[in-house]
């Protein structure tokens, strides 16, 4: 396709920054959807399987739209200084969406208790 059998850095890179941000995302919609009743019924749209069809259609969409404007944008650029920058971004956003799509710390509140 690209006339070599390797995959061109700004299409990696696309690749990579548009799924840190798409789980950056999906983590904050995970908690929207747990704390306000209105959101994950406005955007369900399977009553079958709830909410999370909602995420994993914004989600979808939010990566294609980020990674094609990021090729756009890398297209014919010098991304060796990206590389490491947008590694670290990953990874900081993996940790972040294991970290806070546990039950633990989305359903997390606190009380009033009447004494």
């Amino acid at each position: 396709m690209f006339g070599k059998n390797r995959i061109h850095e700004p299409f990696a890179i696309a690749a990579i920054f548009s799924a840190a941000v798409t789980l950056h995302a999906a983590w904050m919609l995970n908690i929207l959807f747990s704390r306000l009743p209105n959101a994950s019924a406005y955007l369900t749209l399977s009553d079958r399987i709830g909410p999370i069809t909602g995420m994993y259609t914004i989600s979808g969409v939010l990566f294609l739209t980020i990674f094609g404007f990021t090729v756009i944008w890398l297209r014919g650029r010098d991304c060796s200084a990206y590389r490491d920058r947008v590694f670290w971004f990953f990874t900081a956003a993996l940790v972040a969406f294991i970290i806070l799509t546990h039950p633990i710390v989305y359903e997390f509140g606190i009380r009033e208790i009447n004494g």
